[in-house]
């Protein structure tokens, strides 16, 4: 294994933390059009933290002598959906963000990169804390009753951003 299937793998993290920061972005202003101002500022966070994590992986490459280069990706978009499927296309991304993390660990170990797995740590305790801020809220808003535009509430909720 080569130096270069790190960087390859860390500029996929990179994308991965992108998109995720978009989808959030989406998830705030679709919440905010519907006046769920708590959820809003709640996706809105998570969007930055996504940022930060992004801007602590471009700082680590460029430490490395790396230059990130994420392939072009898709913009994320959203369509219809409900409350308790917004959480769970949120939680599923965490997921897969997590997978290419843990994948990015193993191949760092593998080369004997110990610098890479120290900084990977760091981004794991950060994964966890964002992990657990989704569950709370969840859990949260699975206890109180959230209106839609409909008027139904918590999980029937339809609505679409775009």
């Amino acid at each position: 294994m080569s130096a270069s299937r790190i960087v390859q793998e860390l500029s996929t993290q990179v994308e991965l933390e992108y998109l995720s920061s978009q989808r959030y972005l989406l998830l705030s202003k679709g919440c905010l059009n519907r006046n769920m101002d708590h959820l809003s500022n709640f996706f809105q966070t998570r969007a930055q933290e996504g940022v930060t994590r992004m801007a602590h992986l471009f700082h680590y490459m460029k430490n490395i002598g790396a230059i990130p280069c994420p392939d072009e990706a898709e913009q994320p978009h959203l369509t219809e959906f409900c409350l308790d499927e917004l959480f769970e296309q949120a939680l599923q991304d965490l997921r897969l963000r997590l997978m290419h993390l843990s994948q990015l660990k193993r191949t760092a170990q593998e080369m004997g990169d110990f610098s890479t797995m120290a900084f990977l740590q760091q981004l794991f305790t950060q994964y966890r804390h964002e992990r657990d801020c989704m569950l709370e809220m969840q859990q949260q808003r699975a206890s109180i009753n959230l209106p839609s535009p409909s008027g139904r509430a918590r999980g029937s909720s339809v609505y679409e951003t775009a």
